[in-house]
């Protein structure tokens, strides 16, 4: 998981990324971006925090 959709972006057009899609041993990805629901992430963040 990213912070950002900046972060992910950087990491899609960089060298690991592209290693990775350029190996031909690996095959069939499917890169998605999925808009993040603040509201629900604080929740998740609050329940991981108490849970420690």
């Amino acid at each position: 998981m990213f912070n950002s959709k900046k972060d992910m972006e950087y990491y899609i057009n960089g060298e690991i990324f592209k290693s990775i899609i350029e190996n031909s041993d690996l095959s069939d990805f499917i890169v998605r971006d999925f808009e993040i629901h603040t509201e629900t992430s604080e929740i998740q963040k609050n329940l991981k925090e108490n849970a420690d």
